[in-house]
């Protein structure tokens, strides 16, 4: 069974109303040498998170999250063709959930990537075929993704410290 399929199977176990166009699942990539704790570490992690914030490992997944040295990554995804979301380097765009942030960081993401909004698939096709359904905007992509598995239409936005230099 293919990985979109998959999703789909478990969207629909969950009760999700928009269960069929999930962004492909992305390939892990190579492990970042410079990080100092490895990613078979954070995987235990990163499914504790992610049941704090009431996503199932298997949601997370299909979209393509995944355990990396030191926290887990979340990929971005162009909403209507699936498409990573590319950094102006040409890498794909993702925030880094770091397993022990600083007082000022949780997150990182690659510098110079700018800010993008969290918009999952399903969102997007559902808002696209009902241009007046009510849309919720939340602070962060693990809220808009618990809130959309609740049936609930959510954009994530980037919190307020991504939108500084440095």
């Amino acid at each position: 069974m293919r990985l979109r399929d998959q999703t789909a199977e478990i969207f629909q176990m969950m009760e999700v109303p928009f269960p069929n166009m999930l962004p492909p699942f992305r390939v892990p990539q190579a492990a970042d040498p410079l990080a100092s704790e490895p990613a078979a570490l954070c995987q235990d992690w990163m499914i504790q998170d992610l049941e704090r914030s009431g996503i199932p490992l298997a949601a997370a997944e299909a979209l393509g999250w995944r355990a990396v040295p030191d926290g887990y990554a979340i990929p971005f995804h162009d909403p209507q063709t699936g498409a990573p979301l590319l950094c102006p380097n040409g890498s794909p765009f993702e925030h880094k959930r770091l397993r022990f942030p600083s007082p000022d960081c949780k997150y990182l993401s690659p510098k110079g990537s700018g800010v993008h909004p969290f918009i999952t698939g399903p969102v997007h096709d559902y808002l696209t075929a009902n241009p007046a359904a009510a849309l919720v905007v939340t602070e962060g992509e693990k809220k808009a993704l618990r809130a959309t598995l609740a049936g609930i239409p959510t954009v994530g936005i980037s919190g307020i410290d991504c939108w500084g230099e440095g």
